[in-house]
């Protein structure tokens, strides 16, 4: 049986943009935990938005603070 563990979601592409260049239909493909970053800080622009002191984790549509997570640590 396939195992997701967490909150993450798996899959294959079944449609994909004529500007995508790296998956082709019937990829697999995955999806991580959602953030929301400024882009603008220091993490951010090192590329490690989800340490961003601004933003947002989205887990199981519930919007928390970067310093608290409800429905996962």
């Amino acid at each position: 049986m396939p195992l997701c563990v967490g909150h993450e979601v798996i899959g294959r592409a079944v449609k994909v943009g004529s500007e995508v260049k790296t998956i082709k239909v019937g990829d697999r493909v995955g999806v991580g935990a959602q953030i929301r970053a400024c882009l603008d800080c220091d993490n951010c622009k090192a590329d490690q938005e989800n340490y961003c002191p601004n933003g947002k984790i989205l887990l199981y549509m519930l919007a928390t603070s970067a310093s608290s997570q409800i429905g996962g640590s």
